[in-house]
């Protein structure tokens, strides 16, 4: 794995912090590291989708998989 992806709600002042130390971490390890926000769940699988596009992973934050459950219901 050389990409990772972090796709975080950027109105979530704790997903922010979460982001931001999970970039610093990714980046020590000699990851390149790709950031994606998304505003509400109408934007999770488009940026998703084009996240994964890019990456070889995707780390995804609580509440983006409860939208993504909420979304598919």
């Amino acid at each position: 794995m050389k990409k990772v992806g972090i796709l975080y709600t950027a109105s979530e002042d704790n997903s922010v912090k979460q982001a931001q130390e999970a970039e610093k971490l990714a980046k020590e390890l000699g990851l390149e590291v790709k950031v994606s926000t998304v505003a509400n769940t109408n934007d999770i699988q488009q940026v998703t989708e084009s996240l994964a596009s890019q990456t070889d992973a995707i780390f995804l934050y609580q509440s983006i998989i409860q939208s993504l459950v909420q979304w598919q219901q």
